[in-house]
């Protein structure tokens, strides 16, 4: 008797660890599709921040070039440089406050030290934190080589172009005491040809297609597990 008893027990619990596996397998389910739901919005929010970003980097390497070769007022490269970066900020208001101070302090302040400490209030990405040391060296000491340097071999990283460092910052130096760097202005203002509008556009929209695909088959076995848990509990009742 109590060996059917045992039998008895093992066959109740069985059913019960199968519905309870079938209702486990469908909440993984459902993570994965908010996973891919998660993930189709990034790709869109990034190809956006790429789009723009594409028209704020030619305007950029424009007026850098223009600061540097041309005479232009630091002021030329820093009002792109400021709109961009109180765009991106997670705070807006909080970075224009820091900037505003940074100006304040002038020749005598330290634009690193300033990134180095206030640079919270800003965007954490290594595009962005290198922009920020150009504007702060624009704004407190109308420093051109350093402002236009910085900016461009930062926007060269972005973009992966190519540049050396020094072949970038040489260039500047020679605009800038009325000489001439062959080739350089050219190649500079071609940088964000490497990342078309069309390729943004492209790469997003397979993101979104693949991960769409992802997210249906998620929420189809999420379902078929539901209703195999629930198929399994309602057999046991019978």
């Amino acid at each position: 008797m109590m060996a059917a008893d045992g039998h008895q027990g093992r066959a109740v619990a069985l059913p019960r660890l199968t519905a309870a596996l079938y209702v486990v397998m469908a909440l993984v389910m459902a993570g994965a599709a908010g996973l891919c739901v998660h993930g189709a919005v990034q790709s869109v929010n990034q190809a956006e921040r790429a789009w723009v970003l594409r028209d704020t980097a030619e305007t950029l390497i424009d007026r850098a070039i223009a600061v540097a070769r041309d005479g232009a007022a630091p002021t030329a490269l820093a009002d792109p440089l400021e709109a961009w970066l109180l765009r991106t900020a997670p705070a807006p208001d909080r970075a224009a406050s820091v900037l505003a101070e940074a100006q304040a302090l002038g020749p005598e302040g330290n634009p690193r030290l300033v990134a180095r400490q206030q640079g919270g209030a800003f965007d954490q990405t290594e595009l962005s934190v290198s922009l920020l040391q150009a504007q702060l060296f624009l704004i407190m000491r109308e420093d051109r080589d350093r402002g236009a340097s910085t900016v461009l071999n930062a926007l060269a990283t972005r973009y992966d172009a190519g540049f050396d460092r020094r072949a970038v910052r040489d260039a500047v130096g020679a605009w800038l005491v009325g000489e001439d760097a062959p080739g350089m202005a050219e190649r500079l203002a071609a940088m964000t040809a490497r990342e078309t509008r069309l390729a943004i556009v492209m790469g997003a929209g397979l993101r979104v297609l693949l991960l769409a695909g992802l997210c249906f088959g998620s929420v189809f076995y999420f379902i078929r597990f539901l209703g195999d848990a629930q198929r399994v509990v309602s057999t046991r009742t019978l």
